[in-house]
């Protein structure tokens, strides 16, 4: 039987939006420290690169991954396939999503100011967040939010 190659999932590569967090070094002991933009290695060079492209975009687009395999087009789209187990456009939502999460639980921006930064409509985002989380982004954020999300991180 054939062994099956390991899904690259946008979890595995996601990068915090966020510049600083707050990170226990010793018992008690806190500092706010720079979080490491650098994504882990996927071991795939192109794979390496999409992950590069989402962790340094602001705006979050299935056209820039489709734009790394402009010379090649149905390359990429296979490669991506076979490499995550999922669409361009569907890892891409999915990397938004957990983005999204984030910036609602650890920032004061608004829906629509988070919807900009990641570059897709606030409609469209709301609606694609209720599908994914089951709920809606407000009510994500009241229960998600840690209680000094404000002292813990900054963007």
């Amino acid at each position: 039987m054939e062994k099956k190659e390991n899904r690259i999932t946008p979890q595995q590569i996601y990068v915090s939006r966020l510049r600083q967090k707050m990170v226990e070094k010793d018992a008690n002991v806190w500092e706010m420290v720079t979080v490491d933009k650098t994504p882990p290695s996927t071991g795939n060079e192109d794979m390496d690169r999409v992950a590069q492209v989402l962790a340094t975009s602001k705006k979050i687009t299935a056209d820039r991954i489709y734009a790394l395999f402009e010379s090649d087009p149905l390359f990429g789209r296979n490669l991506f396939k076979a490499k995550t187990g999922m669409t361009i456009s569907a890892f891409v939502l999915e990397y938004r999503m957990l983005a999204f999460c984030e910036l609602l639980a650890c920032t004061n921006m608004t829906v629509r100011e988070i919807s900009a930064y990641l570059g897709c409509s606030n409609e469209q985002v709301t609606r694609d967040f209720k599908k994914w989380m089951g709920c809606s982004p407000i009510a994500y954020r009241t229960r998600n939010r840690p209680k000094h999300y404000d002292l813990l991180f900054k963007m």
